[in-house]
């Protein structure tokens, strides 16, 4: 399930008004632990100021010749990356959250950066598997047929008893940035889990299999510790496109990356390790 920011909005600030003396909300902000503030008039939000704000102005003049009056609104059900790329535009440091026109809180841009903390693998230093999900969920949206090419590094059980589970993390390591580098820059790459990764492109099916055929190749030809042999096997899934605004999108995006979950799976028993999953069988009961 992709989050949202429902779980993360702040509560934590203090209405004031725009004519307030910056000196009276330094003090303010001594005597409490918040550091944000929703400035109004007239019973209206005008404006929000904030500690970097208050840091910049002289204690004599008020709140509206130092608040920031560009006021971003969102909704509460807004995923975790959407609100990312919000903040990337805007270059704001707050958002405020309401829905039904009704003030829910504020979004913190730092609160919002250590949830995405959360999702980011420790050992690879990728985004992990909602970071797909959410992408490939925009893409549909906007009209794009997504293809996932779905990774599952061969043998990875026996390479841990071989060699040992930290040279099987640093194989891991390797695999991933060998794919990060042999990927094009407008295409999405996760770990998934385990030993296994992503790639989310907005190509036609047959770049996809020509690029899953490249990375295949390029993973067997490359030099990893202790000169292990690693290679992968590859499922691929694509949504059809005249299907995409019928279909429950968030069904959709599971369905597909099972589907190529099972077809990497079924390819390591392939010839070419890489198997194409049945379009068809990922509409049914979307």
């Amino acid at each position: 399930m992709i989050r949202t920011i429902s779980d993360i909005i702040s509560s934590n600030y203090i209405t004031i008004n725009a004519c307030d003396s910056i000196q009276k909300i330094q003090d303010l902000i001594l005597d409490s632990d918040c550091h944000y503030f929703l400035v109004v008039e007239n019973d209206k939000t005008v404006g929000v100021l904030t500690y970097k704000n208050l840091f910049k102005a002289h204690p004599n003049r008020i709140v509206a010749d130092a608040m920031t009056s560009s006021i971003t609104y969102i909704n509460s059900n807004t995923y975790i990356w959407k609100a990312k790329e919000i903040f990337d535009k805007s270059g704001e440091d707050v958002l405020l959250v309401r829905d039904d026109n009704r003030l829910l809180g504020m979004l913190i841009k730092n609160q919002l950066y250590k949830e995405l903390g959360k999702h980011i693998d420790l050992l690879t230093g990728l985004y992990k598997s909602d970071y797909i999900y959410y992408k490939t969920l925009k893409l549909i949206k906007e009209g794009i047929a997504p293809v996932i090419i779905f990774i599952d590094l061969n043998n990875f059980g026996y390479i841990n008893k071989k060699y040992g589970h930290i040279k099987g993390d640093i194989v891991l390591k390797e695999l991933s940035k060998i794919l990060k580098d042999n990927i094009p820059k407008d295409t999405f790459f996760s770990r998934f889990a385990g030993d296994e990764f992503i790639v989310l492109t907005p190509y036609s099916i047959d770049q996809s299999i020509n690029l899953a055929k490249y990375l295949i190749k390029i993973v067997s030809s490359s030099p990893f510790i202790d000169n292990i042999d690693v290679t992968i096997s590859v499922g691929v899934s694509v949504a059809k496109e005249n299907k995409l605004i019928n279909d429950n999108i968030i069904s959709l995006v599971y369905k597909m990356i099972n589907a190529a979950s099972l077809a990497s799976t079924k390819a390591k028993n392939n010839e070419e390790n890489l198997i194409v999953a049945n379009t068809d069988s990922i509409h049914e009961s979307a």
